[in-house]
């Protein structure tokens, strides 16, 4: 069994539940913030089985997007970026597959 940790832009995080879900996936999904940009995020938890990873990231690719953002007012950490006036370019989702020794309903 794994456990899948997808950390998704706040903007895509309804589709990508969306897509789980007509998939026949669930998912715990957390409000979650990055520090870089200090950008709202969701984080999603799903547990599945090890052969069904693949198409777990596959739903998720197909949900999510890549897009710039203004780094401009954000945090000490980007303030070269702000100061240069770049957008930075994010993907739509990090992902982790994690094993998973035990699971339990109880």
């Amino acid at each position: 069994m794994k456990m899948i940790v997808a950390i998704v832009q706040r903007d895509d995080a309804e589709h990508a539940s969306q897509y789980l879900v007509e998939k026949g996936y669930g998912a715990t999904v957390l409000n979650s913030w990055g520090s870089f940009l200090q950008q709202e995020n969701r984080t999603l938890l799903i547990g599945v089985a090890d052969e069904k990873v693949r198409e777990v990231i596959a739903t998720l690719r197909s949900a999510v997007h890549w897009r710039e953002v203004d780094a401009a007012g954000k945090n000490a950490r980007n303030s070269m970026l702000a100061a240069e006036g770049r957008p930075v370019t994010v993907s739509g989702a990090t992902i982790f597959v994690l094993n998973i020794d035990q699971f339990l309903r109880i």
